[in-house]
């Protein structure tokens, strides 16, 4: 399922999936939206192909609306906790292990009253050379599927209110132990097919086997 292409960005700081691609059009990932087989009660927002997006950077994500329908969201990619405002570390991943249990994901994952699931289209991810804990500046690769088609993240989305009032959604995306195509780094971002980004959204009383490892095809 996937690829390795070296980027092409020479060396980058930081570690853990704090990167991705979405270089498709509006029109492609309207198609994509469309073969999760539910309703999509709002229009696609406005996208331009993008080469990188970064965490603290602002997204399109998917996330329930109704009994089978879904919405979309202009969403920071920095999932911001209730009554904390914007802190000075980031919440761009959620580790897959434990999820259901471990604070503050299992917060979200529990909510009776709303579904806080969300998904994320992308079409390739960056990963650095290197173990999670190391300090060094290392190359980066991107990875992508071997037919360059797009694929969605799962994730964990909420709605704050930003300092001037007004509302403001946020999300993480889950990790995951990384297959034996990464070169080096120990963690990657799950990565779903349709079927299985519509079970993440709609199955909320269990984790889900889509939140195992991904492994190439």
């Amino acid at each position: 399922m996937l690829s390795t292409v070296h980027a092409a960005s020479g060396e980058m700081g930081g570690s853990m999936c704090y990167a991705m691609s979405m270089r498709k059009t509006a029109e492609e990932l309207a198609d994509l939206a469309r073969d999760l087989g539910v309703e999509i009660e709002s229009d696609l927002p406005p996208i331009e192909p993008r080469y990188r997006v970064g965490a603290k950077q602002r997204f399109v994500i998917f996330h329930k609306a109704g009994e089978n329908s879904l919405a979309t969201e202009i969403a920071l990619w920095d999932l911001i906790l209730p009554g904390t405002g914007h802190k000075p570390f980031l919440r761009a991943n959620a580790r897959s292990e434990g999820i259901m249990k471990t604070f503050p994901w299992s917060m979200f994952l529990r909510d009776q009253e709303r579904n806080w699931r969300c998904i994320v289209p992308c079409d390739g991810f960056y990963e650095p050379e290197k173990k999670a804990q190391a300090k060094e500046t290392v190359p980066w690769s991107y990875y992508e599927r071997k037919d360059s088609g797009l694929f969605w993240f799962p994730g964990i989305w909420n709605e704050t209110p930003g300092p001037d009032g007004t509302r403001v959604a946020s999300y993480t995306i889950i990790t995951t132990e990384a297959n034996s195509v990464l070169r080096i780094h120990d963690r990657m971002p799950v990565m779903l097919d349709a079927d299985a980004a519509r079970r993440w959204l709609m199955d909320r009383n269990r984790r889900s086997s889509c939140c195992a490892p991904t492994h190439p095809s």
